[in-house]
């Protein structure tokens, strides 16, 4: 594929500068502000942003080389040796983008989706929903089951075998959006276990656990690789952007090459390329993952026994930690939706009031970034042990 820069119109030079413009009055300073970096990207990452916004247009288009760029160093940071990703147009785009490629890339008689929910994962909000009503946009049957017994890694052959062909499996390896609830020990291995001796395929969500438990996300700090993923949110640098990858076995059903098309206003945005690509660079040469984990360890060790004093569970990995208003354990949502939220409410209350900024409910997960400096970890252990306290 032709990587040029398409030939410019009459005029273009005019809306180039106001173009500009718009990048350096509007997006830089209020729109691209890292994910992890807690704050505007350095001058040399937004000077790189700039010149790439330039080069390829801050709008959709041709595919061109800051997409290809970005995809390419994903693919090395991230997935592993010889797989290929895509861009979509957000987070909540890349389940029906993706559902027709791995409708293409299993076998015909493959015909159910297999969704072990912890019922409060990020794509629960599309698949399912679906899920619960039996089916899905490729014509394949959606199925949920419940894991948070752990019958997935106790007994996990019998949903095989209960239900049939197993086209693939989704689940996101670190759920996180009913709170932060890791796996329990063997879960992953078992799904990884069960889709290889059944040739069913393995999708990772990583939207929000990529580049942020690890400069690899949950599969780096398992080892356990999964044949699709799904990214977002870092992978932005602060902008609306959403990804999927996977091996090029199965990739390779994608347009150009295969037969499925795939495409949207917003896919491979250059200038969200662009700020993504900027953004991943300085978190590399800033070895932030290493502080991050630093940080994390700090705010853990700081609460967890006021935490357990106070009745409460906390769970944290890497950079990002929730804190439950119930004395656990929790395994899944309905063991979150047991939490206290009358007791969450003071707390975050108060921890506002004193210049502490919680996520605003219970089921949210909290995160730590590169801006954050010892002193305010110890300032806010200092404010969410008073906080825990007000609210017992």
């Amino acid at each position: 594929m032709s990587t040029e820069t398409p030939r410019r119109a009459e005029g273009y030079a005019d809306l180039q500068a106001r173009a500009a413009a718009f990048v350096d009055e509007v997006l830089i300073p209020h729109e691209v502000t890292a994910e992890l970096a807690g704050g505007p990207l350095p001058a040399e990452a937004q000077a790189l942003i700039r010149q790439k916004s330039m080069e390829y247009g801050v709008h959709g288009g041709p595919h061109s080389p800051a997409h290809g760029g970005h995809g390419w160093s994903v693919t090395e940071w991230f997935l592993v040796e010889e797989q290929l990703g895509r861009s979509t147009n957000g987070v909540s785009w890349y389940i029906p983008n993706a559902y027709n490629v791995w409708k293409h890339a299993t076998p015909a008689q493959q015909e159910r989706w297999l969704i072990p929910a912890l019922r409060g994962e990020l794509h629960d909000a599309y698949a399912v929903t679906e899920a619960d009503a039996g089916s899905d946009p490729s014509g394949m049957t959606t199925t949920a089951v419940p894991t948070g017994d752990g019958r997935w890694v106790i007994n996990g052959e019998k949903w095989f075998v209960t239900f049939g062909s197993i086209a693939a499996v989704i689940v996101e390896p670190l759920p996180a959006n009913a709170g932060l609830i890791p796996p329990l020990p063997g879960y992953l291995e078992k799904l990884r276990e069960l889709c290889t001796a059944h040739g069913a395929l393995l999708i990772f969500d990583e939207v929000m656990t990529g580049f942020r438990v690890a400069k690899g996300g949950m599969q780096e700090l398992t080892g356990i690789r999964a044949d699709l993923t799904a990214l977002g949110k870092v992978i932005g640098g602060g902008l609306p952007v959403g990804a999927f990858g996977g091996r090029a076995d199965i990739m390779d059903h994608l347009a150009p090459d295969g037969p499925v098309y795939q495409a949207g206003t917003l896919s491979g945005n250059p200038l969200a390329m662009a700020a993504g690509l900027a953004q991943l660079h300085e978190l590399e040469q800033s070895n932030a993952w290493s502080r991050l984990e630093e940080l994390g360890a700090q705010l853990e060790s700081g609460w967890r026994e006021e935490a357990a004093l106070c009745g409460c569970t906390l769970h944290r990995v890497g950079s990002m930690f929730s804190l439950f208003f119930t004395k656990g354990p929790v395994r899944d949502l309905g063991d979150a939706k047991k939490c206290d939220t009358a007791k969450f409410a003071k707390f975050f209350h108060y921890c506002l009031d004193h210049g502490v900024y919680f996520p605003p409910s219970q089921f949210e997960t909290g995160f730590i970034s590169t801006a954050h400096t010892d002193e305010d970890i110890v300032r806010t252990v200092g404010v969410v042990a008073q906080a825990l306290r007000h609210a017992s």
